[in-house]
């Protein structure tokens, strides 16, 4: 049975608060509302046929995508240095939101070593294809939820006077 955690973080600099649980960890992140699909079927499906929303929208050209596999944050393998050049491309908290809460999936240590790591030489001959250097590594085919072993739930809170909140509320006023 996976361990799932709720936790509610600021939107404002949520990456930097999530980044010590992150660390060391090989992770899936998806829009929460896949949650329930992802635990009925007892696994995580490539979205090789490109229906399905993630987190971060969904590329024609992505890399996972194109090769039938699921899309991970490598926060294991590569040195914290080239994580941190690489990270900011792609934030496993980008486009969280109040409105849009997320879910990260842990894979099980057990797991790892059928992931497929980022390789500098696969990246430059695929460069017309979406990928994060270094951060991103894949996994072949379904993640079978027995494969993960914790489950974070997230939910994020706004600062009602950040210019975000302030902007928010005006285009609201507007219409």
């Amino acid at each position: 049975m996976q361990q799932i955690i709720e936790l509610t973080l600021e939107q404002v600099d949520a990456y930097s608060s999530i980044k010590p649980v992150l660390d060391g960890n090989i992770f899936h992140v998806t829009p929460l509302r896949n949650l329930d699909p992802i635990l009925q079927a007892q696994e995580i499906r490539p979205n090789s046929s490109g229906n399905l929303e993630g987190a971060f929208g969904s590329y024609i050209n992505s890399y996972a995508r194109i090769r039938n596999r699921v899309s991970l944050f490598d926060f294991h393998n590569p040195p914290e240095s080239k994580i941190e050049q690489h990270v900011r491309k792609c934030l496993p908290t980008r486009g969280a939101s109040s409105d849009q809460p997320l879910a990260f999936l842990f894979l099980s240590e057990n797991f790892w070593p059928q992931v497929i790591p980022y390789s500098r030489e696969e990246f430059e001959a695929n460069l017309g294809h979406q990928v994060v250097p270094y951060v991103e590594a894949t996994y072949p085919g379904p993640i079978p939820l027995h494969a993960i072993n914790k489950i974070f739930r997230i939910t994020f809170a706004e600062d009602p006077n950040s210019l975000a909140s302030l902007l928010k509320r005006a285009h609201k006023n507007a219409l």
